[in-house]
């Protein structure tokens, strides 16, 4: 049972592949922040959503998305991502889910004839209504995604880049994972581990490629000391960089004043020239005889590294991370050079 969230039990396979959970009960709907926890008994089963609103937010204006693969679940609960939800008068949804598999396979079962992209916008108008939040049916979303359930970022995103305000790619297995081409116009966060040895491939590879031949608004972040787990005591010492990107995000892309329960979106374009850009790591990564990934040749992970607007940038623009702004650049350059951020 997950704490502060409303949930739904619905029916389905979803997004890449689902996980499925035990139903509860729902003693009070009316109370849209609680420490209670909650759970739909509906009848038509197999996965669990959950949605948790900000108390009072006249309208909803936006949703973060969990899957709870990873640290999806922790961090879907966490009073950090509460309160920034709250800031932004966002929803959190979050749900169980597996991934597809890396052969490209699914796990499917018996009578399920829907996509899963499918699944969860049903999952959406449901919560909707079970909510009485009609604007979550058409509110913006961030999308999250740790190791593997990446996937779910690039499948649903590239099936419905419109809806997407943002998307991270934490500790990702393989570059492959976000490297869908409906997602590139759209602000995106890859950070990959120094110490995952198991995890951290081909993704800086994969930025500086999507970067130089799509002009992908995506940018990465090697964590000084990092594995495949957010580092801190509930990951909080990794989770203000994550949350600083949302928040950037969520005000270059929705409207002011925006208004889901009026209809769908149109967010604002995030145009290369109005961002800043950071020079990435120079170093490749090789697969020894344990597949064990490590550097080929030294490289120091936390330098303090060039960044400056678009237009002013000395480097290879092409090649070099791009950033959502000034003040998020600035606080990029600091977590890649102490894997922590002062100030949120």
């Amino acid at each position: 049972m997950h704490p502060r969230l409303f949930t739904m039990k619905h029916c389905g396979l979803l997004t890449a592949l689902l996980l499925f959970a035990t139903p509860g009960l729902l003693p009070n709907l009316a109370a849209a922040e609680t420490k209670v926890p909650y759970a739909w008994p509906l009848t038509t089963a197999n996965g669990l959503f959950h949605l948790w609103l900000p108390k009072d937010a006249p309208t909803i204006k936006g949703l973060l998305v969990f899957p709870y693969h990873g640290t999806g679940e922790q961090w879907s609960e966490s009073p950090e991502v509460q309160d920034l939800a709250k800031e932004l008068a966002c929803g959190i949804v979050a749900f169980d889910q597996l991934n597809k598999l890396p052969d490209g396979t699914q796990l499917g079962f018996p009578g399920h004839d829907k996509s899963p992209d499918t699944r969860l916008l049903e999952a959406f108008a449901e919560l909707a209504k079970l909510s009485g939040r009609g604007e979550i049916v058409n509110a913006p979303l961030c999308l999250f995604g740790h190791s593997n359930a990446t996937m779910f970022v690039s499948g649903f995103g590239g099936k419905h880049p419109e809806r997407v305000f943002a998307w991270i790619a934490f500790k990702s297995a393989f570059g492959k994972q976000f490297s869908e081409p409906a997602l590139y116009p759209i602000p995106g966060l890859v950070l990959s581990g120094e110490n995952d040895k198991s995890y951290f491939s081909d993704q800086l590879e994969t930025v500086k490629k999507l970067r130089t031949e799509h002009r992908a608004r995506m940018h990465i972040i090697v964590e000084p000391g990092g594995g495949h787990w957010p580092e801190g005591a509930r990951g909080t010492k990794t989770l203000p960089i994550v949350l600083a990107f949302i928040r950037t995000a969520y005000h270059l892309r929705v409207p002011p004043g925006a208004d889901p329960g009026k209809g769908p979106l149109r967010l604002i374009d995030a145009a290369e020239e109005s961002g800043w850009l950071g020079k990435n790591l120079e170093g490749v990564r090789v697969r020894d005889q344990k597949f064990q990934w490590s550097w080929e040749k030294p490289v120091v992970v936390g330098q303090l590294l060039e960044i400056a607007p678009y237009g002013q940038f000395a480097g290879d623009k092409g090649e070099a991370s791009w950033l959502p702004g000034e003040e998020y650049a600035r606080k990029w350059r600091e977590f890649c050079h102490t894997g922590s951020l002062k100030s949120p």
